[in-house]
């Protein structure tokens, strides 16, 4: 059985680092005072670097590039400004990229436990 700390390290591992800012992406549609923008950028930012140094150790340069554009796009210190309209589509294929390459992450996490 595991324990605890080994569940929280495959959670944050496999899950935190997309899952959390496409649930920030989906609240983003709505209708929100600026500030909270402000740490949706934050935190949809973070992970993006996060991926962008993942996927170049990786030798991944499609992903590298995604993710770079979407850590510059979602950055908090110069926020980049677009109509809402915009911002909606742009979170949405945010979201998907997201969704994408963290299923992906977890796919072959789970094949790589399974061969061993």
């Amino acid at each position: 059985m595991r324990d605890f700390d080994e569940l929280w390290d495959i959670w944050v591992d496999q899950y935190f680092l997309w899952v959390f800012p496409i649930i920030l992406l989906a609240i983003a549609i709505l209708p929100l005072p600026y500030w909270c923008y402000f740490f949706i950028r934050l935190f949809v930012c973070l992970p993006a670097i996060g991926y962008c140094f993942i996927y170049r150790d990786e030798k991944n340069w499609i992903a590298t590039i995604l993710f770079g554009a979407i850590a510059v796009l979602y950055n908090p210190i110069v926020p980049v400004h677009l109509f809402k309209e915009l911002w909606v589509l742009i979170n949405i294929t945010t979201a998907v990229v997201f969704l994408h390459y963290g299923h992906k992450a977890m796919r072959d996490s789970q094949d790589s436990t399974n061969n061993l």
